[in-house]
């Protein structure tokens, strides 16, 4: 059985794929219907996509990579985890320079943007159980 996470991310490549605007908004646009489709909860669907990201973000080669490059990590993992659990691996093993390269430039705006306080509710809630 597929993941809801796996689900969304495919939803949403595909529907990535399609576009002409191939920019950071259209992506989190595309995303947000992956998930929309995925997860009846938009919340749990955004909360497990950030979770995908800590794999890289817990990679002290890949936020040393980011930061000789003068990137956010967070926007730059959320920018592979997109790209699906082949890509994470792949920069996991390789390193960022030898998977993304040069495409690794335009992953300066996070796909995750918490504009209702959402996150943060639901982490507070995670640490008063």
């Amino acid at each position: 059985m597929v993941k809801p996470i796996t689900r969304a991310r495919r939803i949403a490549k595909s529907l990535f794929d399609k576009q002409l605007d191939k920019d950071t908004n259209m992506k989190r646009r595309c995303l947000t219907e992956g998930i929309k489709e995925a997860y009846s909860d938009m919340t749990e669907g955004w909360l497990e996509f950030k979770t995908e990201t800590k794999r890289l973000l817990d990679s002290i080669g890949f936020n040393a990579a980011c930061k000789e490059r003068d990137l956010d990590p967070e926007a730059v993992a959320s920018h592979i985890v997109f790209d699906g659990n082949t890509l994470v691996n792949k920069v996991l093993k390789y390193g960022l320079e030898n998977t993304v390269r040069e495409t690794v430039m335009m992953y300066h705006e996070n796909l995750f943007v918490d504009e209702h306080g959402l996150f943060n509710k639901t982490e507070e809630k995670a640490e008063t159980v």
